[in-house]
């Protein structure tokens, strides 16, 4: 059976940018992805059914090709609703938002691993193993 989530009603949309991330060849790329949320009202798979949830925007970024397969994988894993779920925010402790589900992005080009950002060596193949957990193959 295909396992699926509680993520919300929103978009992922992704656009492919010249220049490379940190740590990889300078011939590569970089994808921007972003997801939007709208706020709306908490349905019947949600924590608490009719009450309003703030949304949100985030965009995360992946080098292309190294992190094209890892691409394919996440758009699965959101049509599955598996990357955002709504909850209290890890960052600001408000309540029902629209919150990381569990399979890590990066949300900044630079920084290191300490910045949600690259170079980060091993980032690749742990997301990987994250959409292997939730059964996104």
């Amino acid at each position: 059976q295909v396992r699926t989530g509680a993520q919300p009603d929103g978009s992922m949309t992704d656009y492919v940018e010249p220049g490379a991330l940190p740590g990889f060849p300078a011939s590569s790329r970089t994808r921007r992805i972003t997801y939007d949320f709208d706020d709306g009202v908490q349905g019947p798979d949600h924590l608490e059914p009719g009450a309003s949830y703030r949304g949100t925007r985030r965009d995360c970024y992946l080098p292309v090709p190294e992190g094209d397969a890892v691409f394919r994988r996440l758009r699965v894993a959101f049509e599955r609703r598996l990357i955002f779920r709504i909850g209290t925010s890890l960052t600001t402790g408000r309540s029902n938002c629209v919150v990381w589900a569990g399979i890590h992005h990066k949300t900044s080009p630079y920084g290191g691993a300490a910045g949600h950002g690259y170079p980060d060596e091993t980032y690749l193949a742990r997301v990987g193993g994250e959409l292997d957990d939730a059964g996104v193959e």
